[in-house]
């Protein structure tokens, strides 16, 4: 079975569900990445990641999915469903403004699920579920992703991100300095108007990342997200850093646990590695499907003092 034949109709219906459409499309041997008016939107041969911001429906797309995989062969799945705090809760459809009410629409589509909520209540926290088909676990290779979610950017470095500034949404990439992330990726980018601002990057095999910006200086917010294997991501994550100047960030690192990558949750303890940041929160957990998450919350040091 291979997810990649979904067709540009069913594709559209899941699109339709989560109210977002196809801005960009690029592809290699492996995969399919779409840009979307709302995030971003990866196949691959045996994985879907559907991201979607806004104001968007995205869990109406479960059902659609998972039949759609079902008649394409496949009889058990993974599911991970995460996302941080909404800025505006009180502007998401009523269903998905609490996690509680969410965790509702998911649990029917799986078996020995589990929500988890990391962080302060009353701050920057992270919701995260994960819970896998009735009929059991997969038997694929292990992976593992990794994404960095920040608030309060430099407004300096949000200049790039306006389409009064630049000329393409290209410039914009390399201006950024996005483009020098992954050398070798292959990339899609779009400039929105008046601002705003998405690229897709597929690299190796089913390699991917992605970085998704908001400038404006009111609720400046951006994020990056990839699953490269990698054995310590704290040069990655730095570098992701450098790009926006974010006052305050959340990474996260979910696992399987015998992912090549599993060392590296150690990393995300060292604080010290992160000069110019405070570490306020971390959290471990082994999750009810095997998977080990870590969660860091960091401020810049002149915020905390």
């Amino acid at each position: 079975p291979d997810m990649r034949q979904l067709t540009r109709k069913q594709i559209r219906y899941i699109l339709d569900l989560a109210r977002c459409t196809v801005l960009a499309e690029i592809r290699n041997e492996f995969q399919i990445a779409f840009l979307l008016s709302e995030s971003s939107f990866f196949i691959t041969r045996n994985r879907i990641i559907l991201k979607t911001c806004g104001k968007t429906t995205l869990l109406k797309t479960l059902k659609p999915l998972t039949e759609f995989a079902y008649e394409l062969g496949f009889t058990k799945y993974v599911l991970y469903y995460s996302r941080r705090s909404y800025l505006f809760p009180e502007l998401q459809p009523p269903s998905q403004r609490e996690f509680s009410n969410e965790l509702k629409i998911i649990q029917p589509f799986c078996d020995n699920g589990a929500g988890y909520t990391f962080g302060r209540l009353n701050r920057d926290c992270w919701n995260f579920y994960c819970g896998q088909s009735a009929q059991g676990m997969t038997d694929e290779p292990p992976g593992q992703t990794v994404e960095v979610i920040m608030r309060d950017l430099n407004p300096k470095k949000m200049r790039f991100f306006y389409a009064c500034n630049v000329a393409s949404a290209k410039e914009a990439t390399d201006l950024s300095g996005i483009s020098k992330l992954f050398p070798k990726s292959r990339l899609s980018a779009y400039l929105f108007e008046p601002c705003g601002y998405s690229v897709n990057g597929l690299m190796d095999k089913d390699e991917y990342f992605t970085v998704h910006v908001t400038p404006e200086p009111e609720f400046s917010y951006a994020s990056f997200e990839t699953n490269i294997a990698l054995p310590c991501y704290l040069q990655l994550v730095k570098r992701v850093l450098e790009m926006f100047e974010p006052q305050t960030f959340i990474c996260t690192l979910v696992t399987e646990i015998c992912s090549p990558t599993y060392a590296a949750h150690n990393s995300l303890e060292l604080a010290d590695a992160l000069p110019l940041y405070v570490r306020n929160e971390l959290h471990t957990a082994l999750t009810a499907c095997g998977r080990k998450l870590t969660f860091a919350e960091f401020s810049r040091e002149d915020m905390s003092e």
